[in-house]
This record gives structure tokens, sequence and C-alpha cells, in this order.
């Protein structure tokens, strides 16, 4: 099982829900939900981050840009993040 989580200032897949419960917190406005496979939480977990942002905090990486467990914050979205 695999857990998209995404609120308004970053957002993150996680395989441990108490891992990804415990850092909820980091997050302003958080929401989350369980799914079967890494690209769906993936894919879930951006299109939520990016329905709230403006144009150059919107997260256009691949979903090797992310890792398992950890959350990726708008200001290292803004800093990497990738133009088309």
């Amino acid at each position: 099982m695999y857990y998209g989580i995404a609120g308004s200032n970053g957002f993150g897949v996680y395989d441990d829900y108490n891992r990804m419960q415990k850092n909820r917190d980091f997050l302003s406005r958080p929401i989350s939900k369980k799914f079967d496979s890494f690209y769906g939480a993936f894919e879930w977990a951006k299109a939520v981050y990016n329905d709230g942002q403006e144009v150059d905090d919107a997260f256009y990486g691949v979903s090797t840009d992310i890792r398992v467990n950890w959350l990726m914050f708008r200001k290292d979205i803004r800093k990497n993040n990738i133009k088309e």
C-alpha cells in the first residue's frame, strides 16, 4: 500500500502509514489517500498539490523526482523545478 499526501506547501508518497501520519504536521491543510501503487499515489498527490498553486510553484517533475517516505516542499520545488 502507498499513501499520497498533499497540502498547500508540499506533497509526498509514503509506504508507511504511521510515518505519513507523523509528517502531516509539516503540511498546511493536509489531505491523504490510500493507493495500491506508487504511481497512483504520486500522480494524485501531485495533482492535489498543483491544484492549489500558482504556475511558478506547480511541480512538473516526473515520478523519479520524488522518494518514498519523504515530503517535497514548495521551496524545494521552486528551487529545482523543471520548466516546460
